[in-house]
């Protein structure tokens, strides 16, 4: 099988796709003759669903194909499309899946109604969750909880924070290559 094609889903609050390790992510992917797609989504700040789902849908044409790799914000958005479309694998960076207790999380619409863990494990091929140990927004609670019901491959970065600092994320860069870098 080739390469899939690698759909960047960044987080809400971002006016620039192109920061720190996805860029230097981007460029590393592009020289291994990986397809991507790295963009702005519509409504970058407050990221809603009603305008993140369709896009991915319509715009980028996520499909069986493609790895959706989220960050953040992005990373729900990945599972939520996963929860209704088939896709090739969902790479997790930082992920959630309630609210958080924040007003802007419920305003998104990616966190209700609830979650068919079922239907994403089904759709998605392979489900790896990148986290840190040291995430200021996530509990570790919450991400225990996500990767046992996603039966996601886990890997703990000690003190990434929120992985918003970092110039390059090598542990990420070595997953995509072993797991799909041979055409898996």
């Amino acid at each position: 099988m080739n390469k899939p094609r690698i759909v960047y889903i960044h987080g809400d609050q971002v006016r620039y796709w192109s920061w720190g390790w996805v860029r230097t992510l981007a460029e590393e992917l592009e020289t291994e003759d990986y397809e991507t797609f790295f963009e702005l989504f519509p409504d970058s700040i407050e990221a809603r669903a009603q305008y993140w789902l369709p896009f991915l849908q319509e715009y980028v044409q996520a499909g069986e194909h493609d790895v959706l790799l989220g960050w953040s914000c992005g990373a729900v958005a990945a599972m939520r499309y996963a929860q209704e479309h088939r896709v090739r694998g969902l790479i997790l960076i930082a992920p959630y899946y309630t609210d958080l207790g924040r007003e802007e999380v419920r305003r998104s619409g990616f966190v209700t109604p609830g979650w068919q863990w079922d239907k994403i494990r089904a759709n998605a091929g392979k489900i790896a969750m990148f986290h840190s140990d040291a995430d200021p927004f996530i509990p570790q609670g919450e991400l225990s909880e996500l990767a046992h019901n996603l039966k996601a491959e886990v890997h703990t970065i000690p003190g990434a924070g929120h992985f918003g600092e970092q110039a390059e994320f090598d542990e990420l860069s070595a997953y995509i290559r072993d797991t799909y870098g041979d055409g898996d």
